[in-house]
């Protein structure tokens, strides 16, 4: 019986973790939503690509990988990038090649 609650709680952790971390392994998802970019950036450091600037909406990215492997690889970096509102609240996180990439 206890081995199947460690296994449940081990596939559960693991779906927790895959949920949260969607966009990429590195970040948090579901933490960086609704939080400000002082604090954002307080945990993950600095934006790598553009930068905060108080009281105007904007992005920011954290590099993540150049595509140089596989099948057809397009040889561009690709960030981690966080949009926020007027008030420094992150809105939306996706993943995208560079900018004119």
């Amino acid at each position: 019986m206890k081995k199947w609650i460690c296994a449940l709680l081990v596939i559960v952790t693991g779906v927790l973790y895959f949920c949260s971390h969607k966009t990429y392994y590195q970040y948090n998802d579901w933490w960086i939503l609704n939080r400000s970019i002082p604090e954002i950036m307080k945990k993950y450091g600095d934006f790598d690509l553009k930068s905060y600037h108080p009281g105007e909406a904007g992005s920011g990215g954290y590099y993540i990988y150049t595509d140089n492997k596989g099948f057809l690889p397009d040889h561009l970096k690709h960030y981690y990038y966080i949009e926020y509102d007027e008030s420094g609240k992150a809105v939306k996180v996706y993943e995208a090649c560079q900018p004119g990439g």
